[in-house]
């Protein structure tokens, strides 16, 4: 089941970011901030009252699109499309405010490249030294007024 964060979600949305990223996560305060601020909404996939994922877009007032700031699956739930599923759900989400979805990704990160070509997203540009190790950053988006043949 997807839902919208809340607060005492907050322990379980930390450790799977911990088991999702080795570098660059985000700290407690921040998620708190997140789950907290009027302008972005998490959601996460819940399963026998534990969540599996969650994802994380911002709706910034003076950009024309939403920005998928984060999206992790505990691995041991990867691959059963919970990405997918939490993907499709901020978009739907997203479409109610914006018409455009953005994101980055590492360009070493083929899995999240094939992951978000799958699922309708093109390439529009490229960030220089995007991330603190000085890797850059590929710009995808997606039109979500659009259907995805």
């Amino acid at each position: 089941m997807i839902r919208e964060a809340k607060i005492n979600d907050l322990d379980q949305i930390f450790m799977i970011e911990r088991m999702s990223f080795l570098s660059e996560r985000f700290s407690k305060d921040c998620l708190r901030y997140l789950i907290n601020k009027a302008k972005s909404k998490v959601i996460v996939y819940e399963r026998h009252k534990n969540l599996c994922g969650y994802a994380i877009t911002l709706f910034h007032t003076k950009r024309c699109h939403a920005r998928l700031y984060s999206i992790a699956v505990r691995p041991s739930d990867r691959g059963y499309q919970i990405g997918s599923e939490l993907l499709k759900k901020s978009e739907q989400i997203a479409v109610l405010y914006k018409h455009q979805m953005q994101l980055e990704v590492r360009p070493s990160n083929m899995r999240a490249i094939r992951f978000y070509k799958g699922h309708g997203y093109k390439q529009v540009g490229l960030k220089m030294n995007y991330y603190q190790d000085g890797e850059g950053a590929y710009i995808f988006s997606k039109d979500l007024r659009c259907k995805q043949v």
